[in-house]
């Protein structure tokens, strides 16, 4: 799945959800995202840089920036909060072309903005949990404040009409590439094939896909044929042989030499030490319906509000 649709909570343009990823891949989606891990740690891979984000860390995401999800080795649990342009778009229409230049920050680098997010993401667990009248609108102030206080610390750019256009346009090619790819990886896929299908020059198409996901075509189709592998290594029981049948490896021994390579373990050792943990490559929707995540915020919700710090966080300078 190249570009995602986020199914938000009721009529309103956010999600927030607790998920442990061990593997997401390459996609976008037309929603702000900022991620909060809990504990552990998880690699975000964008197409010319990647970040190391530990417990604490805030990361944010513009809309339509191209990323991937990885964990490192060791178990994570993240805290996201999506929220879709539209939230603002009435009343400020240049959210839709600001981009935020800074993504990744701590405690220590910006600490009055770390506190106000940390108290806003507080707010908003304690809304959904507890559901008094009219929360719903004191969810979408906060949303509001909370950008506008980032807006604050962050450095930004609003783009023109024409980087709009172009933007949106690369953007629409992406996902039928990405789309077609990720519905064919488990065959004998080529880059011909790729070009064919999207009436395309091979060498234009080539450098497109290296220009704007950062890794050469094929290299993205072994990704996406070990994170199914991985996939299915740790939430099934299905041999090791099916396993290369169904994501496209002709020997087992590539899967085996794939894995070492990315985890620095056997795919034994990585199905035993990692079992259960969500891959999410393929988190559609109807898999992981809204009430889902409702009740993973209030099931979590005291874990949730202890990392946070119901009593450690004080915001001020509010308008």
């Amino acid at each position: 799945m190249g570009y995602e649709f986020i199914d938000h909570f009721g009529r309103m343009n956010f999600k927030m959800f607790m998920v442990t990823i061990f593997n997401r891949h390459t996609h976008f989606h037309n929603d702000f995202e900022l991620i909060l891990p809990m504990n552990g740690s998880v690699e975000v891979n964008m197409i010319h840089e990647s970040y190391h984000l530990k417990a604490g860390d805030f990361f944010i995401l513009n809309t339509n920036d191209m990323h991937a999800l990885t964990c490192n080795g060791q178990q994570n649990k993240l805290l996201i909060l999506q929220v879709n342009v539209n939230t603002f778009k009435e009343y400020f229409p240049q959210i839709s072309m600001l981009r935020f230049t800074k993504r990744h920050f701590t405690k220590t680098e910006i600490p009055a903005l770390y506190s106000k997010l940390k108290k806003y993401f507080l707010d908003m667990i304690e809304l959904i949990d507890g559901k008094p009248i009219g929360y719903q609108l004191a969810l979408n102030g906060t949303l509001n404040m909370m950008f506008y206080e980032i807006m604050q610390e962050l450095p930004y750019k609003i783009m023109n009409q024409d980087e709009a256009t172009h933007e949106s346009q690369v953007y629409a090619r992406l996902s039928n590439i990405i789309d077609y790819v990720t519905n064919n990886y488990m065959k004998k896929l080529t880059l011909t094939d790729l070009a064919k299908q999207e009436n395309l020059d091979m060498s234009y198409l080539s450098h497109f896909i290296k220009d704007n996901i950062g890794i050469t075509f094929r290299e993205y189709v072994n990704t996406l044929r070990l994170m199914r592998a991985v996939e299915l290594l740790t939430t099934t029981d299905m041999s090791k042989l099916d396993i290369c049948m169904e994501c496209g490896y002709s020997d087992y021994r590539y899967l085996e030499s794939a894995v070492k390579k990315k985890y620095g373990c056997s795919t034994t050792q990585l199905r035993k030490n990692n079992k259960g943990v969500n891959n999410c490559m393929y988190m559609e929707q109807t898999e992981y319906p809204m009430e889902h995540h409702v009740q993973g915020i209030v099931e979590n919700c005291d874990a949730i509000l202890e990392f946070l710090g119901r009593t450690d966080v004080v915001i001020v300078n509010t308008i």
